[in-house]
């Protein structure tokens, strides 16, 4: 029904001016060189033209990936997150009806005017519109046809309330006429399209002139035909070379489109990447698909055009020009395949230029995906040409090797490391090119930096303690909140940070700094008034006195109460420390030169030994060699300590009803929404009462001694701690519900250490194997990862793992698993799949994750898989371990990196780790279980 409102989210209409009589449209004469539009027919405007207003249903993709049901869903979503009204753009976008939604909105926005969020917004919100626009026209084809139709008549929406959108009262300003006018005229030039005159009254039709592009394809007889008709002529002009008979046009055109489809064809066959495909497959990838011819020098392909579609292209005849931001590249001859960049990234990486006689396949973006399947040789190929000649990955690259370079000895320079940071583009740090601070992504990086950050002026990095460090008088120790890490202050303004490696932790300690030092200036150009500072330097012992003071500056409210997130106490100090800093750091890296006595993985394995031999009272003497094979099983977990515990500890289970009393009576506010099992409650509650309880905290722990659990705490600077149990002492009983125990041998061990960090874990699971070798069964691998598809707590199970630097590729070994019972015990879905490595949270950018999400199908991405698995497929190679060892690695998603609004800094307060995350111990559950089930095949697997 084109007289239906259509479904809009637009701009609440400013109500500038009241319609007076001789401005209404019943007194407006109607002109045949203006066109009137509205979002419902009025006495100027006609059904014909209810596609140019703003809430007409049209659906289009914007550029944050996002789907959009028309101009005005675009403009509000865009303007709640400007304004800071971000939580309530979901429901605006449910509401169906429009005079609604104007309440809605008003609702909204009105407590945001007169703020400086609201100037912000009015001082864009025309080039919001335009960009709107846009994507609506540029994303449908049919609608800019209609567009370009309405010649050169002036366009005027017929607003009855609105003077400056509208064009219809007193003083109208007509702003969305324009734009729309704007946008056909700048498309007309761009391709050189002029409307033709019809005759008799019949509607304008377009004809592509000059360098346009004349796009030949089955369909297009029906369209010149339906041209002739209409203006009741026996020709019309088609190019330069004068008119054409309707006859000729016709036969023509049918031929010629069945040759230049079987020449595409023959060559499709012939050249790589598409020579993958099947006969079959290239035949209907060739039907679906259009002949394009463009006009030399015509761009095929632009950079940066609001207009792209981000179709795909095989050059049949001729030849054409590749450009770069530097100018002109390379010649591409015919078999060459170009564009995959925008159906896969939703960019160019190049600009495309029509040579002589240029004739092109044009593959639409949605038909080419239709063909890239798992493990099929057009995506493999596809993938390696991304990487190898469109470099997609090179500017993680070029920061991780900068990186490398200042450990090898290269000065460190603030202004080369902040630039080659910038051009990551990190996914992690979505504002970072932006004016605005990215608070979630500074709060982030400020918890895995030294608490001292705002005042160190040098770092000194190294993975060997300097002996004079074991003194308590020389160094005084720093802490990290969120990053496990041993750093030292030895003088001040001096650090010494201690890494578990120079690859990952490494990564990780410089692009965290890297975010500090990006968002720290944003706030110096904020806070730069000296009276300002002299007032900070006064109060900033008072943080109540400090927010104040802030609130005079260039901060808005928001920003100041950003601020006082990530520093909560001690805020002046920070501030004034920031303010006198100025960024301006020191870093030296040196790799110790002599390793002859233990390291701290070696002097953790020994620590580890020591804690079996305790744990199954064997011979001091004994060494790792001695106990035969068939007499000892190794079950491996890595994940959390807290999560395995809850599963077997006896004591949550002999004080479940103390436990559950004391809670109904204090009554603990809990940060979990939402629990799988009673038992998961029991978990995140027993967090509280040990809180209250130290007495119980300390009596847990003698209990689990008592039935063969063993704890290890001291780490021995690899921050990895450990719990050992002894399967024959564990009883159901005392045991979750879901877990029946059951030895498998006399000495039956399952080892869960905590969670290693990146390339650490190779070093780690590597002296795990030489201890246990050929008695290691399985090896689990349990935390949190990124996700590529599904939503947040949803579960990710891997079938290989794949690197973010090379080709590398290592399967897993999953064993029997029943998928169903898993998913019904977490109440989420599993998706299986490839897993991504990633050298660090924050080294991933949107190329990144595109590509291995398209290409190699991954799920998710985390920091630790590669590491494990390559080791485990080594070490079964060498024969140090039984061939059929099992190797799962599950996670729960905790970010979903290519949402702006749902990324890892956004994680935190949304989950506690300390009351347990149910998908997490759902995994567990299944995982543990799984140990104590016999299996009769391992490789055996009810998985897809």
């Amino acid at each position: 029904d084109v007289y239906k409102r259509q479904v809009s989210t637009q701009s609440t209409w400013d109500l500038e001016m009241e319609k007076s009589p001789e401005n209404s449209s019943e007194m407006k004469e109607v002109s045949d060189e203006v066109i009137y539009f509205y979002e419902k027919p009025t006495k100027q405007s006609q059904a014909s033209h209810l596609f140019l207003n703003v809430h007409y249903y049209c659906p289009f993709v914007g550029e944050d990936g996002k789907k959009y049901t028309s101009c005005t869903d675009y403009y509000h979503s865009t303007k709640l997150q400007i304004i800071g009204a971000e939580k309530e753009i979901e429901e605006i976008r449910k509401t169906k009806n429009a005079d609604e939604l104007y309440e809605k909105v008003k609702k909204i926005e009105t407590p945001y005017y007169n703020t400086p969020k609201w100037a912000e917004w009015e001082s864009k919100k025309v080039e919001v519109m335009r960009k709107a626009i846009s994507l609506k026209y540029g994303q449908n084809g049919e609608l800019m046809q209609k567009l370009l139709l309405t010649g050169d008549k002036q366009l005027v929406e017929d607003h009855p309330r609105d003077a400056f959108w509208g064009g219809s009262l007193r003083r109208s300003q007509n702003m969305m006429g324009k734009l729309l006018m704007e946008l056909r005229d700048s498309v007309r030039k761009d391709k050189k399209i002029i409307p033709v005159a019809a005759e008799d009254g019949a509607d304008n039709e377009l004809i592509s002139r000059d360098d346009g592009k004349k796009v030949i394809e089955d369909g297009f007889k029906d369209l010149l035909k339906e041209m002739i008709i209409k203006r009741k002529q026996k020709s019309v002009v088609l190019d330069d070379k004068g008119p054409v008979k309707e006859e000729d046009i016709l036969a023509k055109d049918v031929e010629l489109v069945k040759k230049l489809k079987a020449d595409a064809l023959k060559e499709v066959r012939r050249n790589p990447p598409l020579m993958y495909l099947s006969n079959a497959e290239s035949t209907t990838l060739v039907n679906e698909s259009k002949i394009e011819v463009p006009m030399k020098d015509s761009w095929v392909i632009k950079k940066k055009s609001e207009l792209d579609l981000y179709d795909c292209y095989f050059v049949v005849k001729g030849e054409a020009y590749v450009f770069g931001d530097a100018g002109y590249l390379e010649l591409i001859p015919v078999g060459t395949f170009f564009g995959v960049d925008g159906a896969l990234f939703r960019k160019r990486f190049f600009s495309i230029k029509a040579g002589e006689g240029l004739v092109l396949l044009k593959i639409p973006a949605d038909i080419l995906m239709k063909y890239l399947k798992k493990d099929s040789k057009l995506t493999l190929n596809l993938g390696r040409n991304m990487l190898l000649k469109h470099d997609i990955l090179g500017s993680l690259i070029k920061f991780k090797s900068y990186v490398r370079q200042m450990k090898s000895g290269t000065l460190f320079n603030r202004g080369d490391l902040i630039k080659y940071y910038k051009d990551m583009e990190s996914a992690l740090h979505p504002h970072c090119l932006s004016g605005s601070v990215d608070f979630d992504a500074w709060c982030y990086a400020i918890r895995r930096l030294p608490q001292n950050i705002t005042s160190t002026l040098v770092f000194f990095i190294t993975t060997k303690c300097p002996e004079i460090l074991s003194h308590p008088d020389v160094a005084l120790p720093v802490k990290t909140s969120s990053r496990p890490r041993q750093i030292f202050q030895t003088m001040p303004g001096k650090v010494v940070a201690i890494l578990r490696d120079l690859e990952t932790d490494l990564f990780d300690l410089i692009s965290n700094l890297c975010i500090h030092i990006v968002e720290s200036e944003k706030i110096l150009k904020k806070v730069k008034s000296p009276v300002i500072f002299r007032d900070l330097l006064h109060n900033r012992a008072n943080q109540s006195e400090v927010l104040k003071i802030l609130e005079t500056s260039e901060l808005t409210k928001e920003e100041v109460q950003g601020i006082n997130r990530i520093w909560p106490t001690n805020l002046g100090e920070h501030l004034a420390n920031i303010l006198t800093h100025f960024n301006d750091f020191s870093i030296s890296i040196l790799a110790p030169l002599s390793h002859l006595k233990l390291d701290p993985t070696e002097s953790w394995l020994k620590r580890l030994w020591f804690s079996v031999i305790e744990l199954f009272h064997l011979d001091p003497e004994m060494s790792c060699e001695t106990i035969p094979d068939e007499e000892m099983t190794v079950d491996i977990l890595q994940g959390s300590r807290r999560a395995f515990l809850n599963l077997v500890s006896p004591y949550l289970y002999k004080n479940r009803e103390g436990i559950m009393k004391w809670a109904d009576e204090a009554k603990p506010k809990l940060i979990t929404k939402k629990f799988n099992c009673e038992e998961d409650r029991l978990y995140a509650l027993s967090h509280y009462y040990f809180l209250n309880h130290t007495e119980a905290a300390n009596e847990k722990i003698k209990l689990e001694s008592d039935n063969g659990i063993l704890r290890i705490d001291q780490t021995d600077m690899t921050g990895v701690a450990v719990t050992l149990v002894d399967c024959s002492k564990l009883k159901k009983e005392f045991c979750d519900p879901a877990i029946t125990p059951k030895a498998k041998s006399k000495y039956h061990l399952l080892l869960n250490i905590g969670y290693t960090f990146g390339v650490q874990s190779s070093d780690i699971i590597r002296a795990i194997m030489n201890v246990f070798g050929r008695k290691i069964r399985s090896v689990s691998i349990i935390g949190k990862a990124g996700g590529l598809t599904g939503n947040k707590g949803d579960l990710l199970l891997t079938t290989r793992i794949h690197s973010d630097e090379s080709f590398e590729v290592v399967n897993n070994n999953l064993g029997d698993l029943d998928l169903k019972k898993l998913e019904k015990d977490s109440g989420r879905p599993v998706h299986v799949g490839p897993m991504l490595t990633v050298a660090g949270t924050i080294i991933q950018n949107s190329d990144l994750l595109h590509y291995f999400r398209k290409l190699c199908f991954c799920v998710g991405l985390e920091m630790e898989g590669l590491y494990f698995a390559r080791e485990i497929k080594r070490y079964t190679e060498l024969g140090l371990v039984r061939a059929d060892v099992i190797s799962r690695f599950a996670y729960y998603i905790s970010d979903l990196p290519l949402d702006p609004n749902s990324t890892l800094s956004k994680e935190e307060g949304e989950v506690s780790f300390d009351e347990g995350v149910p998908s997490l111990n759902a995994i567990y559950r299944t995982f543990v279980q799984a140990l104590f089930v016999q299996q009769s095949n391992p490789f055996s697997s009810s998985l897809p």
